[in-house]
């Protein structure tokens, strides 16, 4: 839902900038429950290398599985570690209004774990 402020409630109540696809992962699930998860953004040449990419997309395809495999604590946890280092505001990558590196971002998920 994206209400006038132009942000989307994503997940638990985090709002997240529609205009970047970095945070948005896609599960597909057909018959028999065979399912596909992918993040939505691109390959995103321009930034490859560069430590800048925004992770959150392909680890909540990790938790979108886990839901799927009903792992449902595990997904929690490391669910709530990636909101819980968004919403903290310290360490956002810079589609997400902040300055950090991939691998700060990733360090400070792993910390709230």
């Amino acid at each position: 839902m994206c209400p006038e402020s132009g942000k989307c409630t994503m997940y638990v109540g985090t709002e997240i900038d529609p205009r970047t696809q970095s945070s948005t992962p896609s599960c597909n699930i057909g018959e028999g429950g065979i399912a596909l998860a992918e993040s939505i953004h691109g390959s995103a040449p321009d930034i490859a290398g560069k430590n800048l990419a925004n992770p959150t997309a392909l680890l909540m395809i990790g938790v979108s599985m886990l839901r799927h495999l009903n792992i449902q604590n595990k997904a929690d946890h490391i669910q709530n570690a990636i909101l819980n280092t968004i919403a903290e505001g310290r360490y956002r990558t810079v589609d997400l209004g902040g300055k950090a590196k991939t691998t700060e971002f990733t360090n400070a998920i792993i910390d709230h774990l």
